[in-house]
């Protein structure tokens, strides 16, 4: 009799036993698994966060210049576009701007000291404006492109005039240009008012005519074409 308690006992204690290791085991794997998904997600979090950073510097990138290190024509296209969308911004000054005989330069100097002149001009822009950088750029070739926004006739005037001097203070001789026996620029000048539906590139046009004008007219100067529906103080 006594002995079938004990028998019974054991049975239930193995058992007990047996049920114990069983959950320790499955309570062992739950929490390995989940540690392991833990480290996982934590590893799959930095992999997106560090995937993130290299598409931003390499959309950066995509919006440089590589010669002058300055924004290109897709970044400063970008930059402007988003700016226009903002109604605080009331008026739109675009500056176009040409190196004078450049293609005589790059024959007779060679393409290296070309280079070097076009990191040496928009330095001299940057230096001279001290506009971010996000609001200028390199537009293609030796033009330089800056935007100013809600600023009055006479400042656009003078900013103009001071770019034009900054870089003929360079002193880089160009001993055939037909301008001078340095390195100038041209610039053409177009403002107006932001309103609905107007583009960019009409922006840009209207600029690069007042450009092509500063070009007939000499060389090494400046041409502002504007619409003055409204003024600004």
């Amino acid at each position: 009799m006594v002995s079938g308690h004990y028998t019974n006992l054991t049975v239930f204690i193995f058992f007990c036993w047996l049920a114990s290791q069983l959950l320790y085991k499955g309570f062992a794997v739950n929490f390995y698994n989940k540690l392991l998904l833990t480290e996982t997600n934590e590893e799959l979090e930095a992999q997106i966060a560090q995937n993130e950073v290299m598409n931003a510097q390499l959309k950066k990138q995509a919006m440089l210049d590589e010669l002058t290190g300055v924004p290109n024509r897709r970044g400063f296209q970008d930059y402007i576009n988003s700016v226009m969308t903002d109604e605080s911004k009331r008026r739109l000054s675009l500056l176009l701007l040409d190196v004078d005989a450049f293609k005589s330069y790059n024959d007779h100097y060679g393409h290296l000291r070309g280079d070097e002149v076009l990191r040496l001009v928009a330095q001299s822009i940057y230096q001279t404006t001290m506009i971010p950088t996000a609001g200028w750029a390199r537009y293609g070739g030796e033009e330089f492109v800056l935007a100013v926004f809600d600023q009055p006739s006479e400042k656009l005037d003078e900013l103009a005039e001071a770019i034009r001097q900054a870089v003929q203070e360079l002193r880089i001789v160009h001993a055939f240009s037909p301008v001078a026996d340095r390195v100038t620029v041209s610039i053409g000048i177009y403002s107006a008012a932001l309103s609905d539906g107007v583009q960019l590139s009409y922006f840009i046009g209207q600029a690069d005519e007042a450009l092509y004008e500063a070009k007939r007219s000499g060389r090494n100067t400046v041409i502002k074409r504007e619409e003055l529906s409204e003024s600004f103080a």
